[in-house]
């Protein structure tokens, strides 16, 4: 993602070329996911980012993040773009029975889910930058236009918040630990949530042929 918007923007298929690109579009992918998006609407809600954020089209009547911050003052152009992609029409369907490794792990991403929604907005997109896609709270003060304090804050509740809707879940007792417990549950949502090479390779050529 980047930082800034306006002066020095670049078309959607130049922010998905290279490495950095290819990182840019796991990013938008995982969060897409985070938020609820179904996993066959998640390749056109990235591709619809991507282009929103380059063009900055990202206007709308709500709000990001829940802080009462309308959308364009959200720094990063794409992450604004994401939020609003997540917002309209993309969410999650219930899914379908399965069986086999595939309803194993239907299962784990509606637990991570389960437990993210026990979040308010707020706070579950600063715990998905700080802990699923590893970010610092200065760059997510950064990308999010907020008061670097705002983050700490809103972090260490969301973590707390987290770890005790699992504990319920689970029926366990809970620990004083919820920062690290947090960010072993977000690192395996990372990699429950990040794209293979097939669907980073879809997204680019989509862009490409978009241009």
């Amino acid at each position: 993602m980047r930082k800034g918007s306006g002066q020095g923007q670049r078309s959607a298929p130049a922010e998905a070329e290279g490495e950095a690109g290819q990182h840019r579009i796991a990013t938008i992918w995982r969060l897409l996911r985070a938020m609820e998006v179904a996993p066959d609407n998640t390749l056109p809600a990235c591709v619809k980012a991507f282009q929103r954020g380059a063009s900055n089209d990202v206007l709308a009547p709500t709000e990001a993040a829940g802080f009462g911050i309308p959308l364009e003052h959200v720094v990063d152009p794409l992450l604004a773009a994401a939020f609003r992609a997540a917002r309209t029409g993309w969410q999650m369907q219930p899914p379908e029975t399965e069986t086999g490794s595939s309803s194993v792990r239907n299962q784990g991403e509606l637990l991570v889910l389960g437990l993210l929604g026990s979040l308010d907005e707020p706070k579950r997109v600063i715990l998905l930058l700080a802990d699923m896609e590893q970010l610092s709270s200065p760059e997510i003060a950064a990308l999010m236009g907020l008061r670097l304090d705002t983050v700490y804050e809103e972090l260490r509740k969301a973590r707390k918040t987290f770890v005790r809707a699992r504990k319920r879940l689970e029926r366990a007792p809970a620990t004083c630990d919820a920062e690290n417990e947090a960010r072993e549950l977000l690192a395996l949502a990372r990699m429950r949530f990040s794209p293979d090479a097939a669907a980073l390779y879809a997204v680019s050529q989509q862009l490409r042929a978009r241009g």
